[in-house]
């Protein structure tokens, strides 16, 4: 599997998807330490602290995938730009989850305007996750069929 990108496009899109990672990173932990009554509660503190999960996963599979070659295997293809989409697809889900609990609290205990921002921030934070599963999910991948030859006695695997 070859991605159809130049060299140039494969660095640029590495690029932005670290930046759009780090954004959603520093935004989730922006609202997070606020001092807030929102993240005192125990509904918005359980899905905030699950969508940590997802963010180190996300953080080890952006580094594979950085460091992966230009031309992928099946399994390369399957575990490093399917688990890209994966992971920035469940972050972004989670940080939803989490800002939407956060503005729950909000409207009922009357206190929105710190608790609408900190659900703002997890919503931006929520799209540049899911920003990163979308443009993974655009990037086309051309299958080249495999030039190596079947050693003697062996046979190919499909």
């Amino acid at each position: 599997m070859t991605p159809q990108l130049s060299q140039r496009e494969r660095v640029e899109l590495r690029l932005l998807y670290w930046c759009l990672y780090l954004g959603a990173l520093l935004l989730y932990g922006w609202s997070m330490c606020q001092r807030v009554g929102s993240n005192t509660c125990p509904y918005v503190a359980a899905p905030g602290l699950v969508t940590v999960v997802p963010l180190l996963l996300l953080l080890f599979q952006l580094i594979a995938y950085t460091a992966g070659k230009e031309k992928l295997t099946k399994y390369d293809y399957k575990h490093l730009s399917k688990g890209v989409r994966w992971w920035s697809f469940l972050t972004g889900c989670g940080l939803t989850l989490t800002a939407i609990t956060v503005l729950i609290y909000g409207f009922l205990h009357l206190d929105a305007p710190e608790n609408l921002r900190n659900g703002l921030l997890l919503l931006c934070g929520a799209a540049c996750a899911l920003a990163i599963s979308r443009l993974e999910q655009r990037v086309p991948y051309q299958e080249v069929e495999n030039t190596t030859a079947v050693p003697e006695g062996g046979f190919e695997i499909r």
